[in-house]
């Protein structure tokens, strides 16, 4: 998927290195980082695929999805 590529990317060249920057702080992103996209299912599944690659999470799209209530 072109969106989770794109969040490898994103990371790699702003954070590089392994074991540092953006990984290091993984376990905070995942509680507190906030990506927000609009109502339309696509673009919320590119946004989860992004932020997968950018965090390097594994499994499926739709457990990190979150809806607003």
């Amino acid at each position: 998927m072109q969106a989770e590529e794109l969040g490898k990317f994103f990371r790699y060249n702003m954070y590089p290195g392994e074991g540092t920057g953006l990984l290091r702080l993984h376990s905070t992103y995942r509680h507190d980082l906030k990506i927000y996209s609009s109502d339309e299912g696509r673009v919320q599944m590119s946004a989860a695929a992004f932020t997968k690659g950018l965090l390097d999470l594994e499994g499926q799209l739709t457990p990190i999805m979150i809806f607003p209530s």
